[in-house]
């Protein structure tokens, strides 16, 4: 037994000696992921990739609503595995932006979606596939404006074409802040 495990420990030792470069196999070598997972990524890159304009609208409680022009690019990441969305708009308190990482995770089985925003926050959504054109993030513990707040998102894809993303923030007396951007892919 003794013997086996010094075979195995001069075995790693020796591929751990070799260099970085020579283990590191590349894309083109690596076989690609099965088919169900394969589908996700590319359902998840083909949903999102492109630039989006539209609308969004904003409604505070106690606040009269805003509409304002928003767009979003989203462009493909990591040989296809996901997508990067930079999205912005200048409504009256000035330029807002947002930066998202979008992508299907075979581990945990559901879409992840992350951004950093200029408000200084940073949100990390999983969700899921609800029918064909829906995916619906898990509720978040969060904050508005140093409030504490759930966060809940809902995105549609009413046609290959257009997207409608729903975000609330539900406060702790039962107020809720909504965000819905309605845009449509700009065809290049």
């Amino acid at each position: 037994m003794r013997s086996r495990v010094a075979v195995l420990i001069a075995v790693v030792g020796a591929a751990a000696s070799l260099p970085f470069a020579a283990q590191e196999p590349s894309a083109a070598d690596d076989p690609p992921p099965p088919s169900a997972v394969a589908g996700q990524v590319g359902r998840i890159v083909t949903a999102l990739i492109g630039s989006w304009s539209g609308a969004m609208t904003a409604a505070i409680p106690e606040e009269p609503s805003e509409t304002f022009a928003w767009r979003m690019d989203c462009t493909e990441i990591a040989l296809g595995a996901g997508v990067s969305c930079t999205m912005g708009g200048k409504p009256s308190i000035g330029h807002l932006a947002q930066t998202c990482l979008v992508a299907f995770d075979p581990v945990g089985r559901d879409v992840h979606y992350m951004c950093v925003t200029s408000m200084g926050e940073v949100h990390d959504h999983d969700g899921q596939w609800t029918n064909e054109k829906t995916i619906e993030f898990e509720p978040v513990a969060g904050s508005f404006l140093e409030e504490p707040a759930i966060e809940t998102i809902r995105w549609t894809f009413p046609d290959p074409n257009a997207i409608e993303m729903r975000t609330v923030l539900t406060l702790p007396d039962g107020a809720a802040i909504r965000f819905e951007f309605k845009g449509r892919r700009r065809q290049s």
